[in-house]
């Protein structure tokens, strides 16, 4: 049987914690295809690194859950992705929770049915402040538990930083059912595979000596606080490329260490990028 969109996807550097979620739903799509009846699927919590598309992946697990029977769907959109800004805890109105009660009891509604389906949230603005312990945050989490049985939620969370993230997923634990899923570049390997990708795109090979001097720098740009991991890793073959254009020489298909150089650890292209950043990360020499 042909792949999915979404186990496509979770073979794509930095999507492996996928593989987890897609062998437990086929193990229970299995046995409703064998009679079983629908269940309550866990929602979950999606923890993304800077530089991935949100859509591509909502879209790919939506068309998943179709294709695999898992869940109901009424309306007319399958998903819908909400960006869940930041209350003050003085606002009487709660604008942000009541604009997301009017997306799914109004505009998602079809011929007065509820909607069925998924529904990502965006909690990054939560998050980032550290403010998943406030009321209003807790009045959001009882109302999106209100739809476990017809909605899959999957939360959407941005932050870097760890330990905000962990005190997010447990404020969600305490009234909904959730598992979590990290999507990163976690290995040097992995984003030098990204790079060789784009650099393939683009119509050129790397040389074996060219990848293994470029591992270094994968390295470091995993490690700054301000990459935004696959972006920042294909912008960057996209400027070496760009540097073999506009070279004093005839464009060669292979790419070899020389062709490289700024690209480095010691080179400058570190350099260029914090300063481009506006920021110092400390990581780089006179």
């Amino acid at each position: 049987m042909k792949e999915t969109e979404f186990e496509l996807l979770a073979k794509e550097p930095g999507y492996e914690a996928l593989a987890l979620l897609i062998s437990s739903w086929d193990k229970v799509a299995e046995k409703i295809a064998n009679g079983a009846r629908l269940i309550t699927l866990p929602n979950c919590y999606f923890s993304i690194e800077d530089g991935y598309e949100v859509k591509p992946i909502i879209d790919s697990l939506t068309d998943f859950l179709q294709k695999k029977n898992l869940l109901f769907f009424e309306g007319p959109v399958p998903s819908y992705i909400f960006y869940f800004d930041y209350s003050l805890p003085d606002d009487p109105d709660f604008v942000s929770l009541r604009n997301l009660s009017l997306v799914i009891n109004n505009d998602l509604c079809k011929f007065g049915h509820a909607f069925s389906g998924v529904i990502a949230v965006d909690i990054s603005p939560w998050v980032e402040r550290n403010a998943t312990s406030e009321r209003k945050f807790r009045q959001f989490v009882s109302y999106m538990s209100g739809l476990d049985d017809c909605t899959l939620a999957v939360y959407i969370d941005q932050e870097r930083n760890e330990t905000k993230t962990k005190m997010a997923y447990k404020a969600l634990l305490k009234e909904t059912r959730l598992n979590y899923y990290r999507i990163q570049v976690k290995t040097p390997l992995m984003a030098l595979k990204i790079f060789n990708r784009k650099i393939e795109e683009l119509g050129f090979t790397l040389s074996e000596e060219a990848k293994n001097a470029l591992l270094k720098i994968m390295e470091t740009i995993i490690a700054l606080p301000y990459s935004e991991g696959p972006l920042t890793i294909t912008q960057m073959a996209e400027d070496v490329v760009y540097d073999l254009y506009k070279a004093d020489k005839p464009l060669m298909n292979t790419i070899d260490i020389d062709s490289i150089q700024a690209y480095l650890p010691n080179g400058s292209w570190l350099k260029e990028f914090a300063i481009n950043k506006g920021r110092s990360i400390g990581l780089i020499g006179d």
